[in-house]
């Protein structure tokens, strides 16, 4: 069984803290929050993501690190075709925050 999209996304900690942690090297006061989209095919690869909402955190080069990251995740195949998954990220001092819960999902 796939796990679930949430649980996906969160695999991806320690590379978008990555991401995160050299941006702070640039900018130590770089924090913020934003949601972050992604277009899943009915395959379960990711076609394409964007920012769903503007990030408070508006770093060029961090912003396409992780968008880098989350294209390379496989979904489980979404039942009735594609799908729009929406995921909170958060940057604190300490490192990027993702969903403990499901993120939410529509059918395109």
């Amino acid at each position: 069984m796939a796990p679930p999209p949430a649980r996906l996304v969160a695999s991806l900690r320690d590379e978008l803290r990555a991401c995160y942690v050299r941006a702070r090297a640039r900018d130590p006061k770089l924090v913020g929050n934003g949601y972050l989209a992604f277009l899943v095919e009915a395959d379960g690869r990711v076609a394409r993501s964007w920012n769903y909402r503007p990030p408070t955190a508006n770093d060029d080069a961090t912003l396409r690190c992780i968008h880098d990251r989350v294209r390379v995740l496989r979904f489980p195949r979404p039942p009735g075709g594609r799908r729009t998954i929406v995921s909170p990220v958060g940057f604190v001092g300490s490192g990027p925050r993702t969903p403990a819960s499901a993120p939410a999902t529509r059918r395109q």
